[in-house]
């Protein structure tokens, strides 16, 4: 789903206008087109935004929502409580919150253990590696990257457990306006490496996944500003927050200096914390991984979308549990998993 860089800025311009209609018939008809993530890019681009927050109105309002009231959050996130009113509010507001408790202690080291143990991608700016398989080597890294599979991922019942956490559900569903879809889920190692890292998501970037989304992660290592936090620009995710200038150079990464003069370092938020912190984010806004320095880092990371307009999801096709409680689950809320399923739920069918 990638873009030339090398499209003009008006030639962005004039392929935002397809935007509206194209998005239409994908509230009427959902199916994947060739071109749809060329689109969405080019909507946002040309409108700083507002497109794509027309759009979500739309999505939003042809949608119905879940109650999300069967269990209870496994990590303590219930609505209508002052921590969950605040973590709405900061999302609102500022585009992003850390919960004010974490993950205990053994489902952090459960989900380590088996994030670790599989064979994993490398993801490296050097071509030569990237791409390549290998299992983990924590004394001699081989890259600075190493992702962990999808089926990999779902194959955790910790992590699956995490992913369709209620509590999670709700706050997206009252964030987005409309029932979240599992859009991504991910993880990743990172270690040292000598410069910053353009694959390794080490420079400053903003996500155009979708519409509308939001992104939860789970630090499951201490993360400090030496063992990569992450660092957000509080505000980015509003509409034309992101200047012109920056626009015009197109989906690409930015260097320090070029964010530094849309908005001065001391607007810059750091955001770390102990194994177990978790953060829910939207990455329209700008914000970038620090480099690893030393030790390193272990995320966990899942994108619930308002809806799936842009392309079919890194999700789609991967097997699906087979539990007895990811069945009822998806008996109850089939509209969450349509990334996984593909099988697409009419306005409506929510309860």
């Amino acid at each position: 789903m990638g873009i030339k860089q090398e499209l003009s800025w008006w030639r962005w311009r004039r392929m935002a206008q397809g935007f509206p209609n194209r998005f239409d018939e994908w509230l009427r008809d959902p199916s994947w087109e060739s071109g749809d993530h060329e689109l969405l890019l080019a909507a946002f681009l040309g409108s700083g935004g507002a497109a794509l927050t027309r759009a979500s109105e739309l999505s939003a309002a042809r949608a119905g929502l879940y109650g999300f009231d069967d269990q209870s959050s496994s990590i303590g996130l219930q609505p209508s409580t002052p921590d969950y009113d605040a973590a709405l509010s900061e999302l609102r507001t500022q585009g992003y919150t850390v919960l004010p408790w974490r993950l205990d202690e053994d489902r952090s080291a459960r989900l380590t253990e088996h994030l670790s143990s599989p064979e994993l991608t490398l993801v490296s700016d050097d071509p030569s590696l990237d791409g390549r398989s290998a299992r983990i080597s924590f004394d001699s890294p081989l890259a600075e990257k190493y992702d962990v599979t999808v089926p990999d991922i779902l194959s955790s019942h910790d992590a699956v457990e995490l992913m369709l956490d209620r509590g999670i559900l709700r706050l997206a569903q009252d964030y987005l306006g409309s029932v979240p879809k599992v859009d991504i889920c991910a993880s990743w190692f990172s270690f040292p490496v000598n410069r910053a890292s353009a694959r390794a998501a080490t420079m400053f970037h903003f996500d155009l996944d979708r519409t509308r989304w939001l992104k939860v992660f789970f630090f499951l290592t201490d993360v400090t500003p030496t063992t990569g936090a992450h660092v957000f620009i509080p505000g980015t995710q509003r509409d034309s927050a992101i200047p012109v200038y920056l626009r015009k150079r197109g989906y690409a990464r930015m260097t320090d200096g070029d964010v530094r003069s849309a908005y001065p370092e001391d607007t810059w938020t750091s955001i770390g914390g102990p194994r177990g912190t978790i953060l829910l984010e939207d990455t329209r806004g700008i914000h970038k991984g620090l480099p690893v320095l030393e030790g390193h880092r272990l995320v966990l990371q899942f994108q619930y979308s308002q809806d799936l307009f842009g392309g079919a999801p890194s999700v789609l096709g991967h097997a699906l549990p087979a539990t007895r409680e990811f069945g009822a689950f998806k008996a109850r809320y089939p509209a969450v998993l349509e990334g996984l399923s593909g099988e697409f739920v009419r306005a409506g069918a929510p309860s």
